[in-house]
């Protein structure tokens, strides 16, 4: 294997540990000055700043009028420019989310003071929106559905050595200015022709780049377990992972002993039923006949919410010494799968955390004052504690060992499917929401083996 081809893997083994904390953490600075409505060419071009989290608003009165603003006749209004709707209509309201330019909205209600120089608008399922609006003949904009989603929102691609990125269309025609890669995963938004026939992606950044000099990157094909199948298996359940080797095959002997004759090997991370034990706890028999080391099975079992959550509420167990993550309706076990979490010295934080935020993407960076940098496009982000997240992950396919530098890394199909069963929900043309007392977050609770269930964290 010559140089150029050997780039790509060598990059990606070290995507493979993402420092996501730090480039998370960074996205949350923001002007001092609070701006409601974010001006832009085109809504999705909009970049959001994360605000820093903020004492909540003291509370005060104002009218409501729920005369529609453009009459009974329009079923929708539709936003001008993207913004961000607050719990209130006052321009220091918390912050429920960010709305893009376009988004069709149902009117409840409005009201006018001095803090926006447009009628306050609320909306729903919630909040209210400082921003110019139109009536619409149209309906309201509907969320993406399961089916809508796809588990990759797109093409993406991990830049080789001496990729080039473009500021403008102008500049890649004429060899102008440009940046040289460092450590970027990009996602295409558009493709343009140039004046000499050559066809460039625009990315997610706004930049323009030649493919040519790009490896795609189509994530692992793995996913975890859906519980509530009748004909799939039950807890408890597991999944073999070889211990000293992720990467082989799993043996089934026919009796509890490593001297008993292999009758089978399962491929990693195969999904078996827990069906009895061994006496000295070494064994698992899985099958009528057939028994696997305890030591290559990831074992999920049935976890007690913690405390505070409803008695049929949400909330999500992550198993840091098994990498199990396990979603759960109150005491049921709705869905189960593998994860890699933080590393060494760079470990997932443990406790009972709420969500506070989720994102259709974002983009992590490194530290600017780390020797390697990176500059990644990430589906699903759904975030925890700061600037650790559940994320999609479709540079690596280790799922089932730490590898993280504190994140916790899901396949693909996975992390959509925690996007979608974590609160607070995400409604049409939002691309960011938070946790909110309106809007409550999930409980997650991650934990080093057998901690006990704690109290929810107060946030």
């Amino acid at each position: 294997m010559n140089h150029s081809t050997r780039l790509p893997y060598l990059l990606l083994s070290f995507f493979a540990s993402l420092h996501c904390s730090v480039g998370s953490q960074a996205n949350l600075q923001e002007p001092t000055k609070r701006i409601v409505a974010t001006p832009s060419e085109t809504a999705k071009d909009v970049p959001v700043v994360e605000p820093e989290v903020e004492e909540a608003a003291p509370s005060r009165s104002f009218d409501v009028i729920t005369e529609p603003l453009f009459g009974a006749t329009s079923p929708s209004l539709e936003l001008k420019q993207s913004t961000w709707v607050l719990a209130t209509p006052f321009a220091d309201g918390d912050r429920l989310g960010h709305i893009g330019g376009g988004t069709r909205v149902e009117e409840k209600a409005h009201t006018v003071n001095d803090d926006c120089p447009t009628p306050w608008v609320e909306i729903a399922p919630h909040g209210w929106i400082c921003v110019e609006v139109k009536a619409s003949q149209r309906p309201p904009s509907s969320a993406s559905t399961a089916k809508r989603m796809r588990n990759l929102p797109g093409t993406y691609a991990i830049a080789t050595k001496g990729t080039r990125f473009y500021k403008s269309i102008k500049a890649a025609n004429e060899g102008g200015r440009s940046r040289v890669a460092k450590g970027d995963m990009v996602k295409r938004r558009d493709t343009v022709e140039l004046e000499d026939g050559r066809v460039l992606w625009k990315t997610d950044r706004g930049e323009y780049v030649d493919p040519s000099t790009l490896k795609r990157l189509s994530g692992s094909r793995f996913h975890g377990v859906d519980l509530r199948d009748e004909h799939g298996p039950m807890l408890p359940l597991a999944f073999a992972v070889h211990a000293g080797n992720p990467k082989k095959s799993v043996v089934v002997r026919n009796a509890p002993s490593n001297k008993a004759k292999a009758i089978r090997r399962l491929s990693r991370r195969s999904v078996v039923e827990v069906l009895e034990i061994s006496d000295d706890g070494a064994f698992v028999r899985v099958s009528a006949a057939g028994w696997i080391e305890r030591s290559n099975l990831r074992i999920v079992q049935q976890q007690q919410p913690p405390m505070d959550v409803a008695e049929d509420g949400r909330w999500i167990d992550v198993d840091l010494e098994q990498q199990l993550v396990v979603a759960y309706e109150g005491t049921e076990a709705v869905f189960a799968t593998l994860a890699s979490t933080g590393k060494g010295e760079n470990a997932t934080p443990t406790g009972v955390f709420n969500i506070t935020r989720k994102k259709r993407q974002t983009t992590m960076r490194s530290d600017r004052s780390k020797k390697q940098t990176y500059s990644v496009a990430v589906p699903w982000p759904v975030y925890f504690d700061k600037g650790f997240a559940f994320h999609s992950t479709y540079w690596h396919n280790s799922f089932g060992s730490p590898r993280s530098h504190g994140c916790i890394n899901l396949s693909p199909a996975d992390a959509a499917t925690i996007y979608r069963f974590v609160g607070p929900e995400m409604p049409a043309g939002w691309s960011v929401v938070y946790g909110h007392e309106s809007q409550p977050g999930t409980a997650v609770h991650v934990r080093s083996g057998t901690d006990e269930p704690q109290q929810v964290a107060t946030r």
